[in-house]
């Protein structure tokens, strides 16, 4: 599987960076609310929490209703999953205001319908201008993922999801991988990866994995 995923972040005259936190893997099965404790014990500042799930039935729709970071709701900037014929989805959330709770630790996403083994992680971001504006989004699905996508004037942050049901793990190129996990020793591996640019244009960013049943998201705020 090749994935190319680009994410962009614009931001002012000030650099801008992103502190990739941790992930939790949660090995729970056919639940509609998941709560998963992240290390740090600090939370106030602007959070970006990327989400991946599997479904606990095929061609059910379960993304995410609601993420919420110490007791503060998100902002979802985008969703997909693999529908009917897959059961991997992803989906990135953002606090739109910094947040100013400190001491606590959870990411709760909760879902209509049943879940298994919710996997969350965490970054913490500075330096973006309105994290609440979404000016592209796109998802693809299969063996070859092709999100290319053109980058604000003077710089971006980006953040990549992927997830597949083999399970196989991720090689990313041109970001840091940040984590690859396989939650509960399931089929499904979930990896996501960040950085941060000062160079405006287009960045091409791949990931491979030899799962076929794949799917990779992006979201570009400004």
């Amino acid at each position: 599987m090749s994935v190319t995923l680009i994410n962009s972040f614009a931001f002012g005259t000030t650099a801008p960076n992103i502190t990739y936190n941790d992930t939790v893997q949660s090995a729970t099965t056919s639940a509609t609310s998941f709560t998963n404790t992240h290390n740090g014990g600090v939370r106030t500042g602007l959070w970006i929490v990327t989400v991946a799930y599997r479904k606990a039935s095929s061609g059910t729709n379960s993304d995410p209703t609601s993420v919420t970071l110490a007791g503060t709701a998100l902002t979802k900037m985008h969703g997909a999953s693999l529908g009917v014929n897959g059961r991997q989805g992803v989906s990135i959330w953002i606090s739109t205001t910094n947040i100013t709770t400190d001491g606590t630790d959870d990411v709760v996403v909760s879902t209509s319908t049943s879940n298994d083994r919710c996997t969350t992680s965490l970054y913490k971001v500075g330096n973006i201008l309105a994290p609440g504006t979404t000016i592209d989004r796109t998802s693809d699905t299969g063996a070859a993922l092709n999100l290319n996508n053109n980058s604000a004037t003077g710089g971006v942050v980006m953040v990549a999801v992927g997830a597949n049901g083999d399970p196989t793990a991720f090689t990313w190129t041109g970001l840091t991988e940040n984590s690859d996990v396989n939650p509960g020793g399931s089929a499904f591996q979930v990896s996501s990866a960040s950085a941060a640019f000062s160079t405006s244009g287009t960045k091409t960013i791949s990931a491979t994995s030899g799962a076929t049943e794949s799917i990779g998201l992006i979201v570009s705020v400004s």
